[in-house]
């Protein structure tokens, strides 16, 4: 475990990670490390806020927070394949999903990934390094092997 004093910056975390519009997507990561399961409890650094040379920044992640914010980021733009819980607006699907026994029904993913390659083609731009992954995520989701998205790396660095 590591000390509350190993603090990280969201934004600097996302920036380092060298995604495009960072602050967007630090702003999405925020809302559900605070909103969903205990992530704020493992992993938001409450206290004073820290001077990071530019504006006070408030949210701080522990730094064991990096493994489940390089997910998160990884995991934004095939969030329409998991859809919404039903059961508890505190779950995060994928979260969920990914640490159980995948309940996909095949076809339906098929058909999900079909769209998703799509949408992610018409957006270009944006979406470009999403689509060249596209093809990790959907061997993932199909291999059916839990995965700890807090704990364990989607894409091998």
């Amino acid at each position: 475990m590591t000390k509350k004093t190993d603090v990280m910056v969201l934004i600097d975390l996302v920036r380092a990670l060298g995604y495009k519009n960072p602050e967007k997507l630090a702003n999405w990561i925020r809302d559900i490390i605070k909103n969903k399961e205990d992530f704020d409890k493992r992993f938001h650094v409450a206290g004073p806020e820290r001077d990071f040379g530019r504006r006070e920044e408030k949210f701080l992640l522990d730094a064991d927070a990096v493994v489940l914010v390089e997910n998160l980021c990884f995991l934004k733009p095939y969030m329409s394949c998991f859809g919404k819980s039903m059961e508890d607006s505190r779950e995060f699907q994928p979260y969920r999903i990914l640490a159980k026994d995948k309940g996909f029904d095949r076809k339906e993913l098929e058909r999900k990934y079909k769209r998703l390659h799509a949408e992610l083609q018409a957006m270009k731009e944006e979406s470009e390094k999403a689509l060249k992954e596209l093809e990790i995520f959907h061997s993932i989701l199909m291999n059916g092997k839990p995965v700890d998205i807090t704990k364990e790396k989607l894409v091998k660095k």
